[in-house]
């Protein structure tokens, strides 16, 4: 039986109640591999993006519009990670992992 539930469908990722471990075994496969706006290649989710991510109401469209065509690039104050910002948000990737260490809400 269709339950409608279709992962490939946008609209189930914008409504579904999501945890940090539901973000890190969803999300991390269709972001790993992803070139950022800055050149870092995305390694995964840390514990501490995907509790962000979900504390924030951070959608995979969201995610992936922020690591590919977020049009502000500027440094972190740890010297190997790099911010990427997109209006109101922004992620904060490890240049050496490729790792999203944290998704932050510039208006909250």
């Amino acid at each position: 039986m269709d339950t409608g539930n279709n992962v490939n469908d946008a609209s189930f990722w914008n409504v579904m109640p999501l945890s940090p471990a539901i973000v890190i075994a969803l999300y991390n496969p269709r972001v790993a591999g992803l070139k950022s706006a800055c050149g870092v290649v995305v390694g995964e989710i840390t514990g501490h993006a995907a509790e962000r991510i979900v504390e924030r109401g951070v959608t995979l469209a969201i995610l992936v519009d922020l690591i590919k065509n977020a049009p502000m690039t500027y440094p972190d104050r740890k010297p190997h990670r790099v911010c990427q910002q997109k209006e109101n948000r922004k992620i904060v990737l490890d240049r050496n992992t490729g790792d999203i260490v944290t998704v932050v809400d510039l208006d909250g």
